[in-house]
């Protein structure tokens, strides 16, 4: 069995979380791999896109905080740990802390 994402083999002792797969992804955004990008945004997109309605008041408003807040995770990868935090929690305090950002303007 291999990890689809990765073509390495999986020991079969091993189970790999969707967590840990989010993880590896987000690491990999910070290389340039826009496959792995894709995959971050098919994970999380429903809950970034809640985050942002409840941020924004407003779906319209929220649809353009989502896809912008997708832009700054890409741009600061390079910057997540996966031993500080969650792949999901730091996607979700950049995209919430972009939305504020961009209230406050």
């Amino acid at each position: 069995m291999t990890d689809i994402r990765s073509d390495r083999p999986l020991a079969r002792t091993t189970r790999t979380t969707a967590e840990e797969l989010l993880a590896a992804d987000l690491v990999r955004c910070a290389a340039g791999d826009i496959s792995a990008m894709a995959r971050v945004y098919d994970a999380t997109s429903t809950r970034v896109f809640r985050l942002a309605v409840v941020t924004a008041g407003d779906a319209d408003l929220a649809m353009d905080l989502a896809c912008d807040a997708y832009l700054e995770v890409w741009r600061r990868s390079p910057s997540y740990d996966p031993a500080s935090s969650s792949a999901m929690t730091w996607i979700l305090v950049v995209a919430y802390r972009w939305a504020l950002a961009v209230r406050a303007h």
